[in-house]
């Protein structure tokens, strides 16, 4: 993650922060907030990726559409997904 916020830094600094790699760069990030189940974040990494994809793709462009379906993906998800009740041992 580190690395992420440095190579994100460089890019804002660069002036490139509406680039194709940024929006890359946000799609990778949002992986690692499922991963530790912070799905907040992950979607709204996942929303940066496609508003980028969308500046700097076409609209039927592989990536921008790999963006737009993880994203209605993970939504989807936590939309059926209910809360774990607690077990009633007594």
């Amino acid at each position: 993650m580190e690395y992420y916020k440095l190579t994100i830094e460089f890019y804002n600094q660069a002036g490139l922060s509406n680039s194709l790699r940024m929006a890359q760069i946000y799609f990778n990030i949002r992986k690692w907030y499922e991963i530790s189940e912070d799905n907040e974040l992950a979607i709204a990494y996942y929303e940066r990726a496609v508003v980028i994809g969308a500046k700097t793709h076409r609209s039927g462009h592989p990536f921008h559409l790999q963006y737009k379906k993880a994203l209605d993906k993970l939504k989807s998800t936590m939309l059926t997904k209910a809360p774990i009740k607690a077990a009633s041992w007594f």
